[in-house]
């Protein structure tokens, strides 16, 4: 099974993760451990395999910003933070699905 595929199933199972990118955000920030915005569309990129709308990923992760869900740093470039004790309440993430995840982000870990 692929990431894209494990994702829509992630999807459907829950509301605020209704989203392929949403969770493809969150996957990544889980493994990259904090990105700023090109690293994110990279990997989400990566993630999904098709190129993404930056509007659209813009979207998204301020959907995940206002329900807490990523933190948003102001560095000198901002930063955006998994807040993992939040994603713990929303869901758990399945290993197989970070295993392949992980493999997917090699390059960038």
């Amino acid at each position: 099974m692929t990431v894209a595929q494990l994702l829509s199933e992630l999807a459907a199972k829950h509301k605020l993760f209704g989203n392929v990118i949403r969770l493809a955000i969150v996957l990544a920030l889980r493994v990259l451990d904090g990105a700023n915005w090109s690293q994110l569309k990279r990997a989400c990129e990566r993630l999904l395999g098709v190129e993404l709308n930056p509007n659209a990923l813009a979207f998204h992760l301020k959907r995940l910003i206002a329900a807490g869900v990523v933190l948003k740093y102001e560095l000198p470039e901002p930063e955006y933070r998994l807040n993992a004790e939040v994603v713990d309440r929303y869901l758990r993430l399945d290993e197989e699905l970070l295993e392949k995840v992980r493999e997917v982000l090699g390059e960038c870990v």
